[in-house]
């Protein structure tokens, strides 16, 4: 088989396993819709943020990103805070309530995805994730 054609079916099959990520996140939303789930996951992910990261990661305009954000103070689930370096960016974190929630969805997420994996081996599933360490890589330099 031919290199291309390898690559053709990888992704083919990211497709395939991407929609079975998304329809698992879809029906285990916690009353919380699919955008605002992506902040949460976002800013879990990193120590301080702020509008203009999660746009950049989520591929959002900064007008969604803020949208989402301001639900999820209203909710609890998110703080703003003028950062002490720059007072000019407001940083972004979770709040007690929105750790909690994050915990539980990412609870969920592992355990549903880790069935996905149920019949690769250790050792392949390291391969895996050293292929996709180097892709990554290529992506984001």
């Amino acid at each position: 088989m031919k290199r291309t054609d390898r690559i053709d079916q990888l992704i083919t099959g990211f497709q395939d396993v991407q929609r079975a990520v998304l329809r698992h996140k879809e029906s285990q939303n916690h009353g919380i819709p699919f955008g605002q789930k992506a902040v949460l996951f976002t800013i879990a992910s990193r120590t301080k943020t702020n509008i203009k990261e999660i746009s950049n990661v989520l591929q959002i305009t900064s007008g969604a990103a803020t949208q989402h954000v301001e639900t999820l103070v209203r909710e609890g689930m998110v703080s703003r805070k003028t950062d002490e370096n720059d007072r000019r960016t407001v940083v972004v974190t979770l709040t007690s309530e929105g750790q909690n929630l994050f915990e539980k969805l990412q609870k969920e997420r592992l355990e549903k995805v880790s069935d996905f994996f149920t019949d690769v081996s250790d050792e392949e599933l390291e391969v895996f994730v050293e292929v996709i360490r180097k892709v990554k890589e290529r992506i984001h330099p």
